[in-house]
C-alpha cells in the first residue's frame, strides 16, 4: 500500500473482514483459511482481516476464554480520556463496538444501581444514549451503551473560548430538554448534567450520557432544569445578555434579536427556584424553533472541497487560509463530527516520518490557527486527536456524496428522471479540481477518490440520458468520457450503442477502431469479446440499406404498385443496382426494396436519382396519381423498416405529391459526392426541439 494511503489500512482490514464475517460458514468453497486452534496449520505474514469472534469459530477455529472480558461479554479496547472512566470495548458475540461507564457504587447502592439502570435501558429516545447492559466488575458497576461517534460539549469548547454559536446552542438546549422531559417523564432524573454529558453526534444530533443511576438530594427534575440552565449559561460565556456576544459568531441581527428574545425568557425560567418556572423554560427549549433542522439550516458555515478550499461565514469568504491549515482542514471535514487520531493526522499531513512529539506540536499549532480561522464552539480538542463539528449540508463533498446515493436508490425504483436531476445536482457542486493545490497524502488520496466520484456521476449520467432515451446528452458526455478513459469497456461499449441508436454507424465503427487502437497501443491483451460483438453486429447491419415506397392513401398501395410495376424496375437497372443485390418485399401498407449486405450505401443511393427525376413524372401519367413518400433508410437484419414513430410524425406536416427522405447516414454519404444528387435540396426534419440535429432529411416534388 503507498504510503500516501497507510493511514487507511485499518479500514481495509475491518472493511476485509466484514466481507469475511457476511460469508464464513456460509458461502462454500470462495476462500481458503487457517485459523488458530484446533489444526495443525499456521498462517505467517501480515493480517489481511479483522474478523468478529463468530466467524473464526464458523471457519473451524477457537477463541480462548478471558478473564478480562467485561461483564464476560465485552472486552475493553481503549480507554477514552486518561481517568475519564469510559471505555471503548467490543462485543464478543457480534463484534459490535460499544461504550462501557464505570461507576463506584457502594454496596448498600447496588440496588438502586441496577434498578435505575434498568429503567434507563427501557428508555428508546433519539436524545437518549441506548443501554445494551449493565452489572458488576472487578468490584464496580458497568453501564454498556451504544457506542456513538461524535464530541462532547466539553471536548468542543475546551480550546478557544466556552462558547457555542447560537446556531449551534439553540439545537442542544432543544434536544437536551427533549431527553430531560423523557426522562422525568418516567420518574427518573439525569443527576449530574454537565459538558462531558452531552454527545453532539455527526449529523446532528445530540445524546445525552453519564447518567448518575443514583438516588438522593442531588438527583431530581429541579436540579435537572437547573443544570440546564447553567449549562446554556456557561455556553454563551456568562449571563444572557447580548452585549457580550461576538456579533461575528452569532449571525444576522433579526435572528440574533429573535435568538434572544426567546432565550432570556427559557434561561431565565430554567434558573428560577419554582418547578413549574422551570418546565415552562423546559418547554420553550422544546418549541419547533430550536430543533435540530432549524437549527442546521440556521449553520452559517458552509465549506467547498470540490474545488480550491474555500469557507464562508454568512455567505461572506474567510480570509484565506494558509495551504497547512487547509490540509488539516480538510482531513477534519472528511470525517465530519468524528475524531481524526492524531496518528491519522500525522500520516496524512506528511509523506516522511516526523518525531512523535515535533508532529503533536505542529498539528497543535495548525489546530489553533485554524480555530483562529473558524471562531468558538467548531474545532474539538478530543483525548485522541481533533475533530471539526460541522453539519454535512454545509460541505460540499458530503452533499455530493449523499446525492449520488440517492440518485442510486431512485433508480432502482425506476424513477430515471428524478435520478438523472440529482445526479446533475451534484455535478453542479464541483468548482474545478478537487481540494486544489492543498498538501499532504490524505490530500492526494482524497483527490484521487473524489476523481473517481466525479468520473463515475458522469458516466451515470451518461447511462440514464440512455435509459430516458436523449441520445444527444449521451453521446456528449460518452464522447468526452471515452476519450480520456479510451480502453474502458463499460463506456465504450454505451458509446458505440448511442451512436448507432443515432444512426451514426460510421461514428460507431471509428470509436470501435479507437478503442481497438488504443488496446492495442497500452497493452498485448485483445479487444473485449462483447465490444467485439457488437462491432460484428455493426458491420453486418450497416450494408443493410433499404428503399421503401409508401402510398397516400394506403389502400391504394396495390393498384400504384401494379401501374408502377414497368417505373420500379426500370428505376432500380438505371441505380446501376443488380438484380442479385436486393430483394423486393410487399409489406402490409408499404413496398420494401432491400439491399444484400455487400451492397454498398453509395449503390443505394444510385437509385436516388432516377427516383427524383423519373418518378415525378411517371405518376403522373396515372388517373388520380397518389401521394407517395419514398424513404432510403437503414434496416435491421429482419429487414423491417428502420423509421422510428417520431420522425413519422414529423412527415406528416410535410407538403408535396412525392417526398424523397434520407437518413442522416446517407445524407452524410450524399454530401460526401455519394451520388449525382445536390445534397443542398434536402432539407432538414426536426422533431419538438429544433435545436437539435435533423432526425432525417427530405426533399419534397410536384407531379411533373
Amino acid at each position: 500500500m503507498p504510503r500516501s494511503a497507510r493511514h487507511l489500512t485499518k479500514e481495509l482490514l475491518l472493511r476485509s473482514g466484514q466481507l469475511i464475517d457476511e460469508r464464513a460458514g456460509v458461502v462454500p468453497g470462495t476462500f481458503q483459511v487457517a485459523t488458530p486452534g484446533g489444526t495443525d496449520v499456521t498462517a505467517g505474514g501480515e493480517p489481511i482481516a479483522v474478523v468478529r469472534e463468530e466467524s473464526l469459530r464458523r471457519l473451524g477455529g477457537t477463541v480462548a476464554e478471558d478473564s478480562r472480558l467485561l461483564l464476560d461479554i465485552y472486552r475493553p479496547v481503549e480507554e477514552l480520556g486518561l481517568g475519564s472512566g469510559v471505555w471503548k470495548a467490543v462485543d464478543v458475540r457480534g463484534g459490535q463496538t460499544v461504550a462501557a461507564y464505570e461507576y463506584q457504587v457502594l454496596p448498600e447502592d447496588r440496588g438502586t444501581f441496577l434498578e435505575q439502570g434498568r429503567a434507563l435501558a427501557g428508555i428508546r429516545h433519539p436524545n437518549v444514549v441506548g443501554v445494551r447492559g449493565l452489572g458488576f466488575w472487578n468490584g464496580d458497576g458497568w453501564l454498556v451503551t451504544d457506542f456513538v461517534e461524535g464530541v462532547t460539549l466539553a471536548e468542543l469548547t475546551g480550546e478557544g473560548g466556552f462558547r457555542l454559536p447560537y446556531w449551534m446552542l439553540t439545537s442542544v438546549a432543544n434536544q437536551v430538554a427533549r431527553c430531560l422531559s423523557v426522562l422525568h417523564g418516567q420518574g427518573m432524573a439525569h443527576g449530574r448534567l454537565a459538558p462531558n454529558c452531552v454527545l453532539l453526534c455527526p449529523d446532528g444530533t445530540v445524546k445525552v450520557t453519564r447518567f448518575a443511576l443514583r438516588r438522593d438530594r442531588t438527583v431530581s427534575e429541579s436540579k435537572d432544569l437547573e443544570d440546564l440552565g447553567r449549562l446554556l449559561t456557561e455556553l454563551l460565556g456568562g449571563p444572557a445578555v447580548p452585549e457580550q456576544q461576538d456579533p461575528g459568531t452569532t449571525g444576522p441581527p433579526r435572528a440574533r434579536r429573535a435568538f434572544w428574545e426567546r432565550f432570556t425568557e427559557a434561561v431565565d425560567n430554567l434558573l428560577a427556584p419554582d418547578v413549574d418556572r422551570q418546565r415552562r423554560g423546559r418547554d420553550l427549549c422544546m418549541s419547533a424553533s430550536y430543533d435540530k433542522q432549524n437549527a442546521a439550516a440556521s449553520d452559517p458555515y458552509r465549506y467547498q472541497l470540490l474545488g480550491p478550499v474555500r469557507v464562508t461565514r454568512h455567505g461572506r469568504p474567510l480570509p484565506g487560509i494558509p495551504p497547512e491549515e487547509q490540509a488539516l482542514l480538510c482531513m477534519l471535514l472528511q470525517r465530519s463530527g468524528r475524531t481524526v487520531t492524531h496518528r491519522e493526522l500525522a500520516e496524512g499531513l506528511w509523506t516522511g516520518q516526523m518525531p512523535e512529539r515535533q508532529a503533536l506540536r505542529e498539528i497543535a499549532r495548525r489546530a489553533d490557527t485554524l480555530r483562529d480561522f473558524l471562531g468558538s464552539g467548531i474545532l474539538a480538542t478530543t483525548s485522541g486527536g481533533y475533530a471539526l463539528y460541522a453539519t454535512p449540508r454545509t460541505v460540499d463533498m458530503h452533499q455530493c456524496e449523499d446525492l449520488a446515493d440517492r440518485a442510486r436508490f431512485r433508480r432502482e425504483d425506476g424513477e430515471t428522471a428524478t435520478a438523472r436531476d440529482l445526479v446533475q445536482y451534484a455535478l453542479e457542486l464541483w468548482q474545478g479540481d478537487p481540494l486544489e493545490g492543498v498538501p499532504g497524502p490524505a490530500a492526494e488520496a482524497a483527490r484521487i477518490r473524489l476523481h473517481a466520484l466525479r468520473f463515475d456521476l458522469w458516466a451515470t449520467r451518461a447511462e440514464l440520458d440512455v435509459e430516458i432515451g436523449d441520445f444527444d446528452r449521451a453521446s456528449a458526455d460518452l464522447s468526452e468520457l471515452v476519450a480520456s478513459h479510451p480502453t474502458r469497456v463499460d463506456l465504450r461499449r454505451l458509446h458505440i450503442l448511442v451512436l448507432c441508436r443515432q444512426d451514426r454507424v460510421g461514428d460507431a465503427v471509428r470509436s470501435y477502431e479507437e478503442y481497438v487502437g488504443h488496446v492495442e497501443h497500452t497493452s498485448d491483451g485483445e479487444p473485449n469479446a462483447a465490444v467485439q460483438a457488437l462491432y460484428q453486429e455493426l458491420v453486418n447491419a450497416q450494408g443493410r440499406t433499404s428503399i421503401t415506397l409508401e402510398i397516400s392513401p394506403p389502400h391504394e398501395l396495390q393498384r400504384t404498385l401494379a401501374a408502377l410495376a414497368g417505373t420500379l424496375s426500370r428505376l432500380l437497372s438505371l441505380s446501376g443496382l443488380a438484380p442479385d443485390q436486393y430483394e423486393a418485399l410487399d409489406m402490409e401498407h408499404s413496398h420494401l426494396i432491400r439491399a444484400e449486405s455487400d451492397a454498398s450505401p453509395a449503390s443505394v443511393l444510385s437509385a436516388l436519382d432516377p427516383v427524383m427525376r423519373r418518378l415525378p413524372r411517371d405518376l403522373a401519367e396515372l388517373p388520380d396519381p397518389p401521394k407517395v413518400r419514398v424513404t432510403f433508410w437503414r434496416a435491421t437484419g429482419t429487414g423491417r423498416p428502420v423509421l422510428p414513430s417520431d420522425i413519422k410524425a414529423a412527415l406528416v406536416h410535410v407538403p408535396g405529391d412525392v417526398v424523397v427522405v434520407l437518413s442522416p447516414v446517407l445524407h452524410e454519404e450524399l454530401a460526401a459526392g455519394g451520388a449525382p444528387v445536390d445534397a443542398s435540396l434536402f432539407r432538414p426534419l426536426h422533431g419538438a426541439e429544433p435545436t437539435t440535429r435533423p432526425l432525417a432529411w427530405y426533399c419534397s416534388l410536384a407531379s411533373a
